[in-house]
């Protein structure tokens, strides 16, 4: 899968992988980014990654007619892959390739992982000088730890005090209904 986009910085691939100045920290993810010129973005609240929204992302960029060259993602959202059924990646083994950040291949595209890629946000590229990519948001991703753990607790309680000030204030208005009706 060599990249027919060699002679552009960001999608050039040195190392025999598309995205090499990206990978090694010449270009910033924001930078990245504008170097496209049609980002697809896609949130979403599921988490963790499912195939259903690869599959989606596939499509996005696919919807121009281009083939998709590859999926970039941190080492916290490419363990929710490690998780999938082995029918749907094809695992790298070659050490040379693991040390490039090429972790498997889905539906012959790369899927390789870098830390300049934010935990939570995968990106889907194009191989074409068009340079489409789709960009896809995991939700949730704060509640993944321990600190988002209290924040659930806290939004929780905050939300338990609400509700009983609600009835509350529902049982004094039934109370006053009922006494206006005894007079």
């Amino acid at each position: 899968m060599n990249s027919v986009n060699s002679e552009v910085s960001t999608l050039d691939s040195v190392d025999g992988l598309p995205h090499y100045n990206f990978r090694k920290g010449g270009v910033s993810y924001e930078d990245f980014l504008k170097n496209f010129t049609k980002v697809h973005e896609i949130k979403t609240v599921l988490s963790p990654l499912i195939p259903s929204d690869m599959a989606d992302l596939f499509a996005e960029v696919e919807r121009d007619e281009i083939r998709v060259e590859s999926v970039l993602m941190s080492p916290f959202t490419y363990s929710d892959m490690r998780k999938w059924n082995r029918d749907a990646i094809n695992i790298e083994e070659k050490k040379e390739e693991l040390q490039k950040g090429l972790m498997a291949s889905i539906w012959g595209a790369y899927i390789i992982v870098s830390r300049k890629v934010p935990d939570g946000i995968v990106i889907v590229t194009s191989e074409e000088d068009i340079k489409v990519c789709a960009k896809l948001e995991l939700g949730q991703e704060k509640f993944y730890n321990l600190e988002g753990l209290n924040v659930l607790k806290q939004e929780a309680a905050l939300l338990h005090r609400s509700l009983d000030d609600v009835y509350g204030k529902m049982e004094e208005m039934i109370d006053r209904a009922l006494a206006s009706l005894k007079k």
